[in-house]
């Protein structure tokens, strides 16, 4: 938005709503004609040339309309600033206002004014200081790994970064479907029920296969007596995304917290489970995000921003991460069958 220009959006009563639809270019129209001549400002400063919104938080459902008022190089009339201004106490005060006298004007909603819209550049210069926290909270991250690789640099360390994304899109994921879940009503049941059945179906997943390596491996279970507070710990985190169980094995750090013996069928239960999570989970919310990116075009903000940039690197670093594991075992699987084929070779 430059000095003297500004771009803007109104909404219309359910009543306006419903006359618009009846005819929407007659409709602007003669709105950019009202405002006009109440305000006053030429009516080719004011422009409103889509995308429109459906507000689906309110019921019924009402429209919000973009309006920008353009800069002008006329010293004579008033800046879009000060135009906004005006246009914004106008129809929160309709009521008082000769905005109540038009027939277009009348039908604009006062409880929401004439509010700013925000692009993806403004919201990020909104959330300054977020996400100055946010780059800061990466580097020591990266700080982290690197020093856990020159512990030990056979170990898992990259794993770090794997659980804080899925911590992170977890709390944005039950944010976007608290705060954000209803502006449009079509997906907050999917959403809501992809939160809820995903973390269940994890943290019952984790248990299990917990519950299970204690009865069935004694490397595990030897493990386990000495660190069963932070097994626990790792369990409720694996709600978030099955694969957290990895870094009990993962040897992060070369520190003993994370050097539990888990079983191949346990490995491989991990790994299959992940993908379902994938599939049932990720997949799903991604879509969603992208459905509603389309949706809200004017009042789109941080929470669902950050959601989608969460959810595209959780994708990317799955499709990654699986197949890496997939090349990782065809290659053991490879060796174990050279080394059968070496052997009977070495017997015959």
């Amino acid at each position: 938005m430059s000095l003297d220009s500004f771009s803007g959006s109104i909404r219309l009563i359910p009543e306006g709503t419903e006359v618009y639809k009846l005819n929407p270019t007659e409709f602007i129209k003669q709105l950019r004609s009202n405002i006009s001549s109440i305000l006053p400002v030429d009516p080719e400063r004011l422009e409103s040339n889509g995308p429109y919104q459906i507000d689906t938080s309110v019921s019924p459902e009402q429209l919000i309309i973009p309006l920008q008022i353009k800069s002008t190089n006329d010293r004579y009339q008033r800046n879009a600033i000060n135009l906004q201004k005006d246009l914004h106490i106008m129809i929160q005060n309709k009521g008082f206002t000769q905005l109540s006298m038009y027939q277009y004007t009348s039908l604009l909603d006062q409880t929401y004014g004439y509010q700013e819209n925000v692009d993806i550049k403004h919201i990020l210069q909104e959330n300054k200081g977020l996400i100055i926290a946010m780059i800061i909270v990466s580097l020591i991250l990266v700080l982290i790994f690197l020093l856990a690789k020159k512990r030990n640099n056979r170990g898992n360390n990259i794993i770090i970064f794997r659980i804080v994304l899925s911590i992170v899109a977890f709390i944005l994921d039950g944010l976007f479907v608290y705060k954000h879940g209803a502006d449009v009503k079509p997906l907050f049941i999917p959403s809501l029920t992809i939160f809820v059945l995903s973390t269940c179906f994890n943290l019952l997943s984790a248990s299990m296969i917990l519950i299970f390596e204690t009865f069935q491996n004694d490397e595990f279970i030897n493990w386990f007596k000495s660190h069963a507070t932070i097994s626990s710990i790792f369990t409720l985190l694996a709600a978030t995304n099955i694969e957290i169980l990895n870094i009990l094995s993962s040897r992060f750090a070369g520190m003993n917290l994370f050097t539990a013996k888990f079983s191949k069928k346990a490995q491989t239960l991990i790994f299959w489970l992940g993908i379902i999570t994938f599939i049932m989970k990720d997949v799903p919310q991604f879509i969603i995000q992208i459905i509603y990116k389309s949706e809200i075009t004017i009042t789109y903000n941080i929470i669902p921003l950050l959601t989608l940039i969460t959810s595209s690197l959780t994708i990317t670093f799955n499709i990654i991460g699986k197949l890496y594991n997939s090349i990782i075992q065809w290659q053991e699987h490879r060796l174990v069958i050279a080394n059968d084929f070496n052997k009977d070779n070495k017997q015959g």
